[in-house]
């Protein structure tokens, strides 16, 4: 029972039902770039200094992270950032976060500040949410291939292509040497768009 009012209890309510939505979508995020995938065993001794390793030189997606971050900071997405990290490649993560009720979302940039190397997108995908979540798809999708290869309409693509991953299973699409994967977790209602070059 609640303690003061129902007006209180429901909000207290919303407050607990956005940190589910967040922890889900950050769930996804951390299994999308394998950071679940770090086996007790392979962790080093106590007494070993762990090093961060240096990544191979790679080939981008030609997008910075800071016109990334800019771009995810303002609406619709206000997104705040945590500190930078790194994968256990070595290579550099910036997880950013919305927990604004209806807004909800989650975003990592991978790769080195100049020319990021993937870009993992999740938002919440309900009917009270789904134009502002359809905005920020797009807007993601259109910011992260490069100024040259914009007009071949890679927000077009996620447009008419999201109704394929909620009935058909996730959709892929090329541009240039751009690959781009959405795809549906039903029972969580988040839709996910994974931004990185295309292997060789």
């Amino acid at each position: 029972m609640c303690a003061y009012s129902r007006l209180l209890c429901s909000k207290e309510i919303d407050i607990v039902k956005n940190t589910i939505n967040v922890l889900a979508l950050l769930a996804i995020i951390l299994l999308m770039t394998g950071a679940c995938e770090t086996l007790v065993d392979d962790a080093p001794p106590a007494t070993e200094v762990p090093t961060v390793a240096t990544p191979a030189p790679t080939r981008g997606i030609g997008v910075s992270r800071a016109e990334m971050q800019a771009v995810l900071e303002e609406e619709p997405f206000g997104f705040t950032f945590n500190p930078l990290s790194h994968l256990s490649d070595g290579s550099p993560k910036l997880l950013g976060y919305s927990l604004e009720e209806g807004q909800e979302g989650t975003v990592e940039l991978i790769g080195p500040p100049g020319n990021l190397t993937k870009i993992n997108f999740a938002a919440l995908f309900t009917g009270a949410n789904s134009h502002t979540s359809l905005s920020r798809l797009t807007e993601v999708a259109f910011r992260s291939v490069p100024h040259e290869e914009r007009e071949e309409g890679a927000e077009l693509w996620v447009v008419e292509h999201i109704p394929l991953a909620l009935e058909e299973g996730p959709q892929s699409a090329r541009f240039d040497d751009i690959c781009m994967q959405m795809k549906w977790f039903d029972n969580l209602h988040i839709m996910t768009l994974v931004v990185e070059r295309c292997a060789p």
